[in-house]
């Protein structure tokens, strides 16, 4: 909280803490509740604040790194049988994205890079793309006063690429492209839970919480058993390959509970 540690990471039990962290390239931020059980009144007002940095780690002892990094927006009360629970609603790029504007000029030729980090230097995060997925894209001229947040919505439709938020980095994926780093395996043998759903438009998938997924990446899915929802399933021909292969992520949700054994990632992807 705001540099400052308040839950230590630990294999033992300190306080109960129910969490779901949402990344969505449809939504251009990410989302965090986190429920704590058992504060006091006291404790909960020195410890929290709205507008107050959150960083969020989670993961199993081999693997644990932020899931989330962001502001409190709203700080909720509420009871739970005896239990009193605090609820913090969390955004990535809430104030920046309220409170940043951008005024600048671009001549004949600049890259549409060039364009993209001058926007994530005014939303005061690192810009994380691909160059090589935008190599040859430029502009002849462009003009920018205002929110970068309405400019990066305009760009985005205009070149035809995705992007988000997270862990407080601009994020930029070209569409139908992926952010460089290894393949995620999905399988009865690497975490899956239950089995993956495969969609006419893509899969989602449970896996144990990992937090080296990322939103932009891909993961293979290799697993023997599938689920189907297509809305036509009953005049298809499913093949026993249909839906195994690489998918490039588009949403994830991590959730858990430190005082229970179900702590997942859910995927969604596209081929």
């Amino acid at each position: 909280m705001d540099g400052n540690t308040f839950i230590e990471e630990t294999g033992g039990r300190q306080f109960r803490v129910v969490f779901t962290v949402l990344s969505d390239f449809g939504g251009y931020v990410s989302y965090a509740e986190i429920s704590i059980y058992g504060l006091s009144t006291d404790t909960e007002k020195k410890a929290f604040r709205q507008g107050q940095k959150i960083d969020f780690k989670a993961g199993y002892k081999s693997s644990i790194d932020y899931i989330f990094r962001g502001e409190i927006t709203n700080i909720l009360k509420s009871k739970q049988g005896p239990d009193r629970v605090t609820k913090l609603i969390c955004l990535s790029g809430a104030i920046n994205r309220k409170e940043a504007t951008i005024v600048k000029e671009f001549g004949k030729g600049s890259p549409l890079v060039d364009i993209l980090e001058a926007l994530a230097e005014s939303l005061s995060y690192p810009l994380a793309i691909d160059e090589s997925q935008f190599e040859g894209v430029s502009y002849d001229g462009f003009n920018m006063n205002g929110s970068p947040v309405q400019y990066l919505k305009s760009l985005s439709k205009a070149n035809n690429f995705n992007w988000v938020i997270e862990n407080n980095r601009l994020v930029v994926v070209e569409k139908d492209s992926f952010r460089p780093g290894v393949i995620n395996e999905v399988s009865q043998f690497t975490g899956m839970i239950g089995a993956p759903e495969i969609t006419e438009r893509g899969a989602d998938v449970n896996v144990k919480l990992s937090p080296k997924i990322k939103i932009g990446g891909r993961f293979n899915i290799s697993s023997e058993f599938k689920n189907f929802n297509f809305s036509q399933i009953y005049f298809q021909r499913i093949k026993p390959s249909q839906g195994l292969g690489v998918y490039n992520i588009q949403k994830i949700e991590h959730s858990g509970d430190s005082y229970g054994d179900d702590w997942s990632s859910k995927i969604t992807g596209y081929v």
